[in-house]
């Protein structure tokens, strides 16, 4: 998938509707199906773009879809596929799993991705949430900025998780939010400024968006949580 070179100082960036989906299944199966670090298994995986506790972030410039990049909020090991290898501790939860990034061939290094894990970052530093987590292959290019920003990495044994089998060695990769989330998005922010100060985020925020998934996460809020409905 190609934008012929869209003009990255109209970059919008918002949290994803049901509306967005038949784009986002598009931006995944050309992403996904063209990488040399795994085989996709489940077609499913394409298709399911929404759950409880979730926001998908999405990047564009006018009717483009650039990229985009799901948050879940996860309480424990049972929320991850690879739950069975014990990095997820105690004390890293609630945390908040990046995963399903893709960005379109035209603009893998423009620095989307850090933009959008820049406004994830800070949602989990809003709501107060322990750390940030998700899976890298060892040889991206994003590792070594994500070990700049304070990750930690630990090899995952298995070389399948339901939806795809790895071909490149595979790392669960940890951010402690309240020790090291403020300079890592201060190295984000440094590091893309002119991309950043282009940036504009449009609808309501992403931590909003989570707490409108369970009221617990609002951290301004004491009530019982009033239950799972999705939000608009």
């Amino acid at each position: 998938m190609t934008t012929n070179g869209a003009n990255l100082e109209d970059l919008i960036v918002s949290v994803a509707t049901p509306s967005d989906g038949p784009e986002l299944t598009r931006l995944l199966q050309d992403a996904y199906r063209q990488s040399t670090d795994f085989t996709m298994q489940s077609d499913t995986f394409f298709h399911e773009h929404f759950k409880e506790r979730t926001a998908v972030v999405i990047a564009r410039v006018g009717l483009s879809l650039l990229g985009t990049m799901r948050a879940d909020v996860i309480l424990g090991s049972e929320d991850l596929s690879y739950r069975d290898e014990g990095f997820l501790l105690p004390e890293m939860v609630p945390a908040l799993l990046l995963c399903r990034a893709a960005t379109v061939s035209d603009h893998r290094a423009s620095g989307l991705n850090s933009v959008m894990r820049a406004y994830c970052i800070e949602a989990a530093m809003s709501l107060g949430l322990q750390s940030v987590v998700g899976e890298v292959y060892r040889n991206a290019p994003r590792t070594r900025l994500m070990a700049e920003l304070g990750y930690s990495f630990f090899p995952l044994k298995a070389q399948c998780d339901g939806d795809r089998t790895y071909h490149s060695e595979c790392l669960f990769a940890t951010l402690a939010v309240k020790q090291t989330g403020a300079s890592a998005l201060s190295i984000l922010r440094s590091r893309n400024a002119k991309l950043d100060r282009r940036s504009v985020w449009v609808g309501p925020s992403l931590a909003d968006t989570l707490i409108a998934w369970d009221k617990n996460l609002d951290p301004d809020s004491e009530a019982p949580s009033q239950g799972d409905s999705c939000p608009t």
